[in-house]
């Protein structure tokens, strides 16, 4: 594999055509003796550290929901040098889908990735020679063949870690507080949209109350969702959040906890949402 150093920085370089063209740098930092490994213990760690959940995005940091640009969310499984998965793509001129993606991981380390079936959907990617820097930075385009401007800029891609654990910090709301406890277990296999289900439970407490519910969801990329069922029913308990977490999984920004009815309130019809950070204990 040739490789360009830029002052110590090795540049490395991802392919990809979704229904059109999308390309994909990224940029890990190496020494300048050695760009790749062809031993096969590297090869075996970088595939182990392929499987999970992965988002890649337009932009300069990882964001809970799509900025503009390319944003790509999903599963990949690595079986040795063999790698499979689901990637959720959305893109200018592309649209928004889920694609079934096959491919290896080469002894010098580039992932190749093909969707399958068709339409075409092609993937080149040169890894991290280690996992202990997450975050790869770099380019991403795309153009296709009803685009009247192609796109290009800034980006960045992280592998985010199993969000199983229990979570709990302060909420608020414009009439009050309280405190939520989310315990969560992430299933180790996506479903068939590249997503990873949740299940788990969400306590409430405030003054003088507790509510706990149970809850499912999934999570994609770092985006999640929970919610106690699909939607509120009159004279059930509901809940519902959307949030995000980070690479290491050590919390979720919530950015809305919807309660109907609120919580510790005697109004059947009366709901209320809040907002924190939850931190893994």
């Amino acid at each position: 594999m040739a490789c360009t150093h830029l002052n110590g920085t090795a540049v490395k370089y991802l392919d990809m055509d979704v229904m059109g063209r999308v390309a994909v740098i990224l940029v890990c930092v190496m020494p300048l003796g050695g760009c790749a490994s062809s031993s096969v213990a590297t090869t075996t760690t970088i595939s182990e550290n392929l499987t999970g959940n992965w988002q890649i995005q337009s932009g300069t940091a990882i964001t809970a929901s799509s900025t503009g640009g390319v944003f790509l969310t999903g599963a990949l499984t690595a079986n040795g040098a063999q790698v499979a998965g689901t990637i959720n793509v959305t893109a200018p001129c592309i649209g928004a889908g889920a694609q079934s993606f096959a491919g290896a991981v080469s002894a010098s380390g580039i992932l190749t990735l093909d969707a399958t079936p068709l339409p075409d959907v092609d993937v080149q990617l040169t890894l991290p020679a280690s996992s202990a820097s997450p975050l790869a930075t770099g380019t991403i385009s795309s153009a296709g063949v009803v685009c009247a401007t192609a796109f290009s800029g800034a980006a960045v891609g992280e592998q985010i870690a199993n969000l199983s654990g229990t979570f709990a910090g302060p909420v608020t709301t414009a009439a009050g507080s309280g405190n939520v406890s989310m315990a969560l277990t992430q299933a180790s296999m996506a479903n068939a949209n590249g997503q990873f289900p949740l299940t788990g439970s969400l306590t409430f407490t405030g003054t003088g109350c507790t509510e706990t519910l149970a809850v499912t969801g999934t999570i994609s990329g770092v985006g999640l969702t929970v919610a106690s069922a699909t939607e509120p029913v009159a004279g059930q308990n509901y809940v519902s959040l959307t949030g995000a977490t980070n690479a290491a999984a050590s919390q979720i920004a919530a950015s809305g906890i919807l309660f109907e009815p609120s919580p510790c309130s005697s109004s059947a019809s009366s709901s209320s949402t809040y907002a924190g950070t939850l931190v893994l204990q």
